[in-house]
């Protein structure tokens, strides 16, 4: 579980990135970042996806997939994924690609 230093929670927050961050979309995500001081990650799972069972096994999911990329960012700042439908049928190993690539194509990662 990803610490509550580490996680955007309220919707002030969302939508604070949502309208000043930069986005970057791929198959499963949509990937918004905005620079600041500090590393927060939001997640967020529309209610088209499922019901609350399936939409928290996705959110479980991201966060475990994006706890193991932590130690690759660089800098600071805070990002929302937004998941797409397709996520639905995605495994772990594929949530886990598409974090890393959306992170990738934001430059976020350290080579």
């Amino acid at each position: 579980m990803l610490s509550k230093r580490n996680r955007l929670t309220k919707r002030g927050s969302f939508t604070y990135v949502y309208k000043k961050g930069k986005v970057v979309k791929s198959k499963y995500l949509v990937f918004y970042y905005l620079s600041s001081t500090g590393l927060r990650a939001g997640f967020s799972v529309n209610n088209k996806i499922g019901k609350a069972v399936k939409r928290n096994k996705i959110k479980r999911r991201m966060r475990a997939a994006f706890r193991t990329v932590i130690p690759q960012i660089k800098g600071s700042g805070q990002m929302v994924f937004l998941c797409r439908s397709a996520i639905v049928s995605a495994t772990y190993e594929e949530i886990l690609q598409d974090i890393t690539t959306v992170l990738h194509k934001a430059e976020l990662l350290r080579d």
